[in-house]
């Protein structure tokens, strides 16, 4: 019997954070910039201070938020909120929202505690 080999590419993930909505915007269009479509960028955010940082007054429409992640980005982006016990009210944007919305019982899996 023979087997055959599967390959998989490597994947690797990198966190940074940021004090400043403006530096994490430098950041993201640097990357646009150097074009690399195999980078993946999800963002993970309190909505309070991107509203403080952004000066909009209105927490309750999400619109604003979606919009502002589309124009940055290019393109569509995968973009939720949830309420985390810990952390308050928090964004997600990119490639990981759907496994951070992902239900479980009910449940966000972001909003699970530990």
């Amino acid at each position: 019997m023979m087997s055959s080999t599967h390959s998989t590419k490597q994947k690797q993930v990198c966190f940074k954070t940021y004090k400043e909505l403006e530096q994490l915007e430098n950041a993201l269009k640097h990357l646009k910039e150097e074009n690399t479509p195999q980078i993946q960028v999800s963002v993970l955010g309190k909505v309070s201070q991107f509203h403080s940082d952004r000066d909009i007054e209105s927490f309750q429409d999400t619109t604003i938020m979606k919009s502002y992640w589309k124009d940055l980005s290019g393109k569509s982006v995968n973009f939720g909120i949830f309420y985390n016990p810990e952390s308050g009210s928090v964004f997600i944007v990119g490639s990981l929202a759907t496994i951070f919305l992902h239900k479980i019982n009910e449940k966000s899996l972001a909003t699970l505690s530990s």
